[in-house]
């Protein structure tokens, strides 16, 4: 696929999932939104509240599933992310940066990184095929720490995990793709991805997670 055609792809994506997601869940929010009188009311019905979310997204993709279909489309174009010059990759950083809605904000952040959590970490852990921890990655490197580094350095710490679990050494594909990624600080952190997943492995929440999976 060549990088116009994955541009146009991407574009084309974006406004269908604003319309598919965004646009519903606002008035979903609307319907559903409580006045609380204090903070422990509030986090007390949050459970709730995040299990009504859940119902409400699985209602929409039993109509059509367009999450799977956007998975589908990074399943087979992660390698456009490899191809393509600097400049192209940071425009298609800024694609996702720039997608916006009011009531998700960071809609594609999101949806970029449930596709980590939900798709590539799960087939890694499946299948022992390396191809979805550059998927994964890729993923991560689009995300480009749009919401929270801290969720982005989950993500990270998690997918170089599952490939260990799998007697994997993911260090040269985590190098390859931390290349690859941007080197100016994120919106959301201040150490650009390109060192936030070079360093994944040094991090302290890297040892911190293996530590406590040690003493199961």
């Amino acid at each position: 696929m060549d990088f116009e055609t994955y541009k146009n792809q991407l574009l084309e994506y974006v406004t269908k999932y604003k319309n598919w997601w965004c646009e519903p869940y606002e008035q979903f929010h609307k319907d559903n939104k409580k006045d609380y009188k204090d903070t422990f009311s509030m986090i007390e019905d949050l459970d709730n509240y995040h299990g009504l979310v859940n119902k409400f997204r699985t209602s929409l993709q039993k109509q059509y599933d367009l999450p799977e279909e956007i998975y589908g489309f990074l399943d087979t174009s992660y390698d456009v992310y490899i191809k393509v010059t600097h400049e192209q990759r940071e425009e298609i950083r800024g694609i996702i940066r720039d997608s916006y809605h009011v009531s998700q904000p960071h809609f594609m952040e999101d949806l970029l990184m449930s596709y980590v959590d939900e798709r590539a970490r799960k087939k890694l852990r499946d299948t022992g095929d390396k191809i979805w921890l550059l998927r994964g990655l890729i993923a991560i490197s689009m995300e480009n720490c749009g919401t929270d580094f801290r969720d982005t350095l989950t993500q990270l710490v998690y997918l170089y995990i599952a490939a260990e679990e799998k007697s994997m050494n993911p260090e040269e594909e985590f190098q390859a793709i931390a290349k690859l990624s941007s080197h100016e600080e994120p919106r959301g952190g201040t150490e650009p991805m390109s060192k936030l997943m070079a360093f994944t492995r040094d991090s302290a929440y890297y040892r911190e997670r293996t530590k406590s999976f040690s003493k199961r």
